[in-house]
């Protein structure tokens, strides 16, 4: 049964257009996620294209193992910073942030409320979000509130971190998600990361992935002296804080 770097290493065409390292299902033995960063060329025609990554994925699979391309568009990046300035300036009394995810051009919009809302500003959230995701080519399907989600805790996160470390936003949200969590969005997850290494419970390295802080590894019960296989993983990992 291949491993992550084998799968990895089977990529072929669409290499430099991965995002971060491949996952493995820790629920789905021989099956995969592959985080892929997609463009649009000058005619308006995704790169790489669905045809070049179902060829792939069909490569693949020849050597028993299944993988699922997540796509990250670079489109949805900059319309969901751009609908957050939207609604934000027209109901900052009401919302603190909002999020967006997507699948291919159906759109969801969640809204991270500082109350609860009223059924009217929602819906006028709604509208307003509508006029400007058809603006910029998506469909709105629902608004939804955090609030009554299943959202990861930050005790959730350390636990992952600590397993996987050091992991990267992608594997973190892909094992988040294995677990039935909710992750409004790839932005979303960040900013709980951030909150998290600015209370001193993760560390940032240079690479970009994340690993337990000297704090956190001590609270969640480990042995304390230099031998204890979580301090020698974080002392191995030091030199590259960031």
């Amino acid at each position: 049964m291949l491993d992550d770097a084998a799968v990895q290493s089977l990529l072929g065409d669409i290499s430099p257009s991965i995002h971060g390292s491949v996952v493995s299902d820790v629920n789905r033995k021989g099956h995969f996620y592959v985080f892929v960063d997609v463009n649009r060329d000058k005619d308006n025609k995704q790169v790489p294209s669905n045809f070049l990554l179902h060829n792939v994925k069909r490569q693949i699979e020849v050597h028993g193992v299944e993988v699922d391309f997540v796509l990250l568009d670079a489109r949805q990046r900059d319309a969901e910073s751009g609908l957050r300035a939207t609604v934000l300036h027209s109901f900052g009394e009401h919302i603190r942030n909002v999020f967006l995810s997507t699948t291919n051009t159906d759109a969801v919009v969640w809204l991270d409320a500082k109350r609860g809302l009223e059924s009217g500003v929602k819906e006028a959230v709604a509208e307003k979000a509508r006029i400007f995701l058809t603006e910029v080519g998506f469909d709105l399907k629902a608004v939804e509130t955090t609030s009554g989600e299943n959202l990861p805790s930050r005790t959730a996160c350390l636990r992952i971190i600590r397993a996987s470390a050091p992991v990267s936003i992608a594997t973190l949200d892909a094992r988040l998600r294995d677990r039935g969590f909710t992750v409004p969005s790839a932005d979303w997850l960040t900013r709980r990361l951030d909150s998290m290494r600015r209370a001193g419970l993760i560390v940032r390295l240079q690479t970009g992935e994340y690993v337990l802080s000297l704090a956190s590894i001590r609270a969640m019960g480990t042995s304390k002296n230099r031998r204890s296989p979580d301090i020698e993983r974080l002392l191995a990992l030091a030199a590259g804080r960031h």
